[in-house]
């Protein structure tokens, strides 16, 4: 991934360092005269700036040393034709950085126009930034870079002085394989991923991004905050309390050499993985959306989610004093452990807020949360009091991984759910006459998902402003294959034969009959065998179709771990007869012909043309917005098409 480094952020990183000193490699302006030998920049065609043997330089005190890449393409200077300016250009490597003698070296800033984490011997890569203390250290080129200049601060310090009675640990991990008592010192950095009173978490990572945590606890004499990175060389005890892991008496912290970039401290999202949480992932932070809390009790209380259809709940104790209710929450937490029993400590709520096309596609039964578009009533099931509502989408922001800065628009069929009051006539009255809900007024609990989605209610929304827009209902003819979501209202032309609308899908001769219930308008139609009507319907499941969970996602952070990717989109289940799953319940029918088709033989002249519009109303003139047009021959034959008048 590529990344930009501004003036602003160098501005703001180098006022951390001002006391230190500092040597500027800048290769701009002066890349053609640092290193012996290299007078000239490299080309599509000339050689002159590759770098094919080991160089240095030297500035102000502080080296740096470049080796041949021993990739394919070396190592070079290149005009970069759009800075007007020469760049170091590393494909692959090392860079040797060297402080001067008695000074070590605590930061490095790059000015890039490509970078991409280089792994270093020893410290923290953070985006365009080393950080740590070493009197020398060692860049090894994972990607290319396209480096303008080079910031290496310095200053006074030197190597961790080594405490002879202290044993030597140079991983967070390693801590909890102390006995208890030990006294141990810790000879790397590592960095604050959350701090609370006598609470302080830190995390560390290696050069494969696996992460590394530790819990200090007590009083510290360091104000440090989320994100500073602790200098190499403090000691402390390891201890046990409750079965939980901790760091006590710490000693010889010093002041923080800087801040790691905000992307390492983002807790690890465990959405639909909570059954993955155990003592495994103690001192991690984790963000789980969708929750359920409720029983508070005190400190005590549920946090519950349901995955793959099965309830899980995990104990929450109330240890930063955060202000808990009940409802619908996502919850960052701190993993801790009492007991042998696995405990979140909340850091942070907030309620839940979803699209409907995200609780469609990610939601699980049982969770609660606030729809955050704007929806639209459709239909009025009186008789099992629900009420269909749709989000009216056709395009959605996909947006599952733009944490790699990956985003697109993708085309989608508009979702819908039922709204289910309960026995509660007031409400259900309330809301089925209005026309818009308002974003962020409809707190639900869902249930069905996996079949009919139902939004169970029991709070008065908001209505919504505006005019409600032309939905966008599909189109399907029993020729072609049915695959509908439950709850989707939709317009289904085929042949009505027995109780049941059919088709034969052109493709595979397969004859669809799917069982038909006339409702409302519909039921007062005396549909006729082998006659051909459009309906305006709602689609019902039978059951639910087969759907899977990959593993947890990765503990990792330096790089960016391979997304796990859950399989929600519902796929017809793997029968014959997958079309048996479903139940067509119209609400209004349009007799399209009298007979079958196969009984006419005439020409293929036009013999009629009607429209019908979103409200199922029938016309030989088009209404205003949309039209569904059905066009009969002589023949029998027809065609349906849609068109906006």
């Amino acid at each position: 991934m590529n990344r930009f480094f501004t003036t602003l952020a160098l501005a703001l990183i180098m006022s951390l360092s001002t006391w230190a000193d500092e040597a500027v490699f800048n290769f701009n302006t002066n890349g053609l005269t640092m290193f012996d030998g290299i007078t000239a920049v490299s080309t599509s065609s000339t050689h002159d700036g590759d770098i094919t043997t080991t160089v240095s330089t030297t500035v102000n005190g502080v080296t740096l040393t470049v080796s041949p890449s021993g990739a394919n393409t070396p190592n070079r200077f290149w005009k970069d034709y759009n800075l007007n300016a020469v760049q170091l250009r590393l494909y692959g490597g090392t860079l040797g950085f060297s402080a001067p003698e008695g000074k070590v070296i605590t930061g490095l800033t790059f000015d890039t126009s490509t970078w991409n984490d280089p792994t270093a011997s020893t410290g923290l890569v953070s985006e365009n930034r080393w950080s740590g203390q070493a009197a020398s250290l060692t860049l090894t080129i994972d990607g290319q870079l396209r480096i303008n200049s080079i910031t290496v601060t310095y200053g006074e310090g030197g190597e961790v002085i080594i405490d002879p009675d202290a044993v030597q640990v140079d991983s967070l991990q390693k801590i909890q394989d102390l006995t208890d008592g030990t006294l141990f010192q810790f000879t790397t950095e590592s960095y604050v991923n959350y701090r609370n009173g006598k609470y302080l978490y830190l995390q560390q990572h290696n050069a494969d991004g696996d992460c590394y945590v530790a819990l200090i606890y007590g009083d510290l004499d360091k104000d440090y905050q989320m994100g500073d990175i602790i200098p190499a060389g403090w000691k402390g005890k390891k201890s046990t309390y409750k079965t939980l892991v901790e760091v006590t008496d710490a000693t010889g912290m010093a002041d923080a050499n800087g801040q790691i970039s905000s992307y390492y401290t983002q807790p690890f999202d465990y959405t639909g993985y909570m059954t993955y949480i155990d003592e495994s992932m103690v001192n991690y932070k984790v963000l789980l959306t969708g929750t359920t809390i409720s029983n508070i009790n005190g400190n005590y209380f549920d946090i519950t989610a349901t995955e793959d259809g099965n309830t899980i709940t995990l104990q929450g104790f109330n240890k930063f004093d955060i202000d808990l209710t009940e409802g619908g929450f996502d919850i960052e937490a701190m993993v801790s452990i009492y007991d042998g029993n696995v405990q979140l400590y909340p850091i942070g709520l907030k309620k839940t807020e979803m699209l409907m096309w995200k609780i469609w596609y990610y939601g699980e039964d049982g969770m609660q949360c606030t729809v955050a578009d704007d929806i639209y009533v459709d239909y009025i099931d009186n008789e099992n009091k629900l009420i269909y509502v749709t989000d009216n989408a056709t395009t959605v922001l996909w947006d599952e991984y733009a944490d790699w800065g990956l985003t697109w628009d993708e085309p989608w069929t508009p979702d819908w759910a039922a709204i289910d009051c309960g026995n509660n006539d007031d409400l259900f009255n309330a809301i089925k006459n209005m026309s818009i809900i308002k974003g962020g007024t409809l707190d639900i609990t869902l249930q069905d998902n996996s079949t009919n989605p139902r939004f169970i209610v029991a709070n008065m929304p908001q209505a919504g402003q505006g005019q409600k827009p032309e939905i966008a209902y599909r189109n399907v003819m029993l020729t072609d294959t049915l695959n509908s979501n439950g709850r989707e209202v939709l317009f289904i032309t085929g042949t009505y034969n027995d109780g049941k609308l059919e088709g034969t899908i052109q493709a595979s001769g397969v004859n669809q009959a799917i069982e038909l219930y006339a409702e409302g308008e519909a039921g007062n139609t005396d549909f006729i065998n082998g006659a051909e009507y459009l309906v305006k319907a709602y689609i019902i499941q039978k059951e639910a179709w087969e759907d899977s969970q990959a593993g947890a996602p990765a503990l990792k952070k330096g790089a960016k771990a391979a997304a796990t990717k859950r399989s929600h989109r519902r796929m017809p289940i793997d029968s014959p007869a997958w079309f048996t799953n479903y139940e067509i319940h119209a609400f209004q029918a349009t007799q399209l012909s009298a007979t079958a088709i196969t009984d006419i033989e005439t020409a293929k002249a036009t013999s009629q043309v009607t429209y019908v519009n979103a409200a199922g109303q029938t016309s030989n003139t088009p209404f205003h917005g949309v039209n569904i047009v059905v066009t009969r021959r002589a023949d029998g034959s027809q065609t349906i098409t849609k068109v906006i008048k």
